[in-house]
């Protein structure tokens, strides 16, 4: 019996494999999109990495880090604050007091008392001038809203020779902590993740 051997060409299975190592090749560098966050840019990808080998150092769930900057210009100058934290461990931010974190959340939560928060945010201003904008007929509810925040260390008055006595506004370094609670509702009720009944 004679076997009948076929001729191959070389050239052209050493290109198949070429082109089967580069597919290969594609799909183990490719980053996969993830449902939660989409696609995400190199350099995020790249805090994210970093993120994760502190948190795994320290045993941590997860880590958070972010940057940011807040500006404001009014008629007492421009003011600006630069702000950033490398890493924050999710077990750190799940082992905050529960009463601190409520009494925050509690003294943000009036409706009223938020809009007041976000106009102290862009400008300091007087109990006269929060009556007026908000147009609360008496100082008293001016100053209930106010004993509030300051109880929770989020508003002060601001002691300085060019504003008015009795002037006050968010404390500078919880400015920050504000824009944040802000960027973390904004993502609680965006439409894409969430259907809760926001009214």
């Amino acid at each position: 019996m004679e076997s009948v051997t076929t001729a191959r060409d070389f050239g052209i299975e050493i290109d198949e494999l070429k082109n089967d190592i580069a597919e290969i090749k594609e799909l183990l560098v490719a980053k996969p999109k993830t449902k939660e966050s989409g696609t995400l840019s190199q350099s995020s990808q790249d805090k994210i990495a970093e993120l994760k080998n502190q948190a795994e150092q320290n045993n941590e769930l997860g880590a958070i880090g972010y940057d940011g900057f807040f500006q404001t210009k009014n008629s007492h100058g421009t003011w600006e604050s630069n702000f950033g934290t490398n890493y924050r461990g999710i077990n750190q931010l799940m082992q905050m007091p529960s009463a601190k974190v409520s009494a925050v959340l509690s003294s943000l939560g009036n409706q009223q008392r938020w809009e007041i928060v976000l106009s102290l945010l862009k400008n300091p201003m007087t109990v006269a001038q929060i009556v007026e904008e908000f147009d609360m007929k008496t100082s008293g509810k001016a100053y209930h809203h106010l004993n509030s925040l300051i109880a929770a260390d989020i508003v002060e008055e601001i002691n300085n020779k060019n504003l008015e006595k009795g002037t006050y506004g968010i404390k500078p370094p919880l400015k920050q902590g504000i824009v944040l609670i802000m960027a973390g509702v904004f993502d609680l009720i965006d439409p894409k993740y969430s259907k809760g009944e926001w009214n």
